[in-house]
């Protein structure tokens, strides 16, 4: 409405001057939009704006109409103006508004910035998946799920499939991961190293193991360092958003595929030969957050041959790759 912003200020005066009803009538004359919703504020307009706050549907709608999308009940489209005045008097109102409103921004920036990646890195989706889920439908639905939950999460779902790397169930670890670790090295900075993990503070485990790496480098046993360290960044290059979205950390998953071959490489007194063949495992587990199923492949293989601990895990990864 052109001349929204003029109208409304006239409206929220109690006393007018004879030149402001003046105004008011002109305007009124000139602009059938303004003049139909003067006529439904005076119906009804005190008594919405002080009687009660908006709804969720009307505040989705609201964010949708703004956006310049279709909303759910298209009779809200006359009624902005009433929303837009509410908004401005009502402190929850506006608060509220202001929040869906930045939850519409983070989820389109967040899929906006998830296409834009998974285009760059040439993953392999067919022309037809992109296109049955456009941008524009994405973000309608995702203010709709506001007031309708199970479309957003529907929506959700399918961008999600979309986005998420093929070997994304293939490389989480799950319940593989053992945590709990408390054999290899028996000292009091590894003692703090184990109950940084028990705590999950992996971000302090990672400097705790990094300190004693840097200060034991000839240590016979220095290489379950190495291995711990690489099960530490795995656990960390996991991530997803609100559960949705997973991906990976491609530094921390490189930074955990180093150290698991750093094991390998140290771990050469033949005492220890399980830790290696769990290291091949997880550096595969490394290699499937890279994208590398060639390398994953060929640790597995390893597994199998040595009859690792992880054995019949490893046998299943390689009948899903092949």
């Amino acid at each position: 409405m052109k001349n929204f912003d003029r109208l409304i200020t006239l409206l929220e005066k109690n006393n007018l001057t004879e030149e402001e009803k003046n105004s008011l009538n002109n305007l009124l004359k000139e602009d059938p939009d303004a003049n139909e919703f003067y006529n439904s504020y005076k119906k009804l307009g005190i008594a919405f704006l002080n009687s009660r706050h908006l709804t969720i549907d009307e505040l989705a709608d609201h964010v949708l109409i703004k956006k310049g999308l279709e909303p759910v009940k298209k009779e809200n489209i006359k009624n902005i103006p009433l929303f837009d005045v509410h908004i401005r008097r009502c402190e929850k109102c506006s608060a509220e508004m202001k929040f869906y409103n930045k939850e519409y921004s983070d989820v389109e920036n967040f899929v906006d910035t998830r296409f834009k990646t998974r285009a760059e890195d040439k993953t392999i989706i067919s022309d037809s998946k992109i296109i049955s889920v456009p941008k524009f439908n994405f973000s309608r639905y995702a203010i709709i799920g506001i007031s309708a939950m199970a479309i957003i999460f529907f929506s959700l779902m399918v961008i999600s499939s979309i986005t998420t790397s093929k070997y994304y169930n293939l490389a989480s670890l799950g319940d593989l991961a053992d945590m709990s670790v408390s054999r290899g090295r028996i000292t009091d900075d590894f003692e703090l190293i184990i109950k940084s993990l028990e705590e999950k503070d992996y971000r302090r485990a990672i400097e705790y193991l990094q300190s004693d790496i840097e200060l034991n480098k000839n240590d016979e046993t220095i290489f379950y360092s190495h291995y711990v360290l690489g099960l530490t960044y795995l656990e960390t290059a996991e991530k997803d958003l609100l559960g949705m979205f997973p991906s990976f950390d491609k530094s921390s998953a490189e930074a955990a595929l180093q150290n698991f071959k750093r094991t390998i490489e140290l771990n050469t007194s033949g005492k220890f030969e399980n830790v290696n063949l769990d290291a091949y495992f997880y550096a595969a587990k490394a290699s499937l957050m890279l994208e590398d199923s060639k390398s994953a492949k060929e640790y597995l293989n390893i597994v199998v041959k040595e009859k690792g601990s992880k054995m019949s895990e490893a046998r299943q990864i390689l009948n899903e790759l092949k």
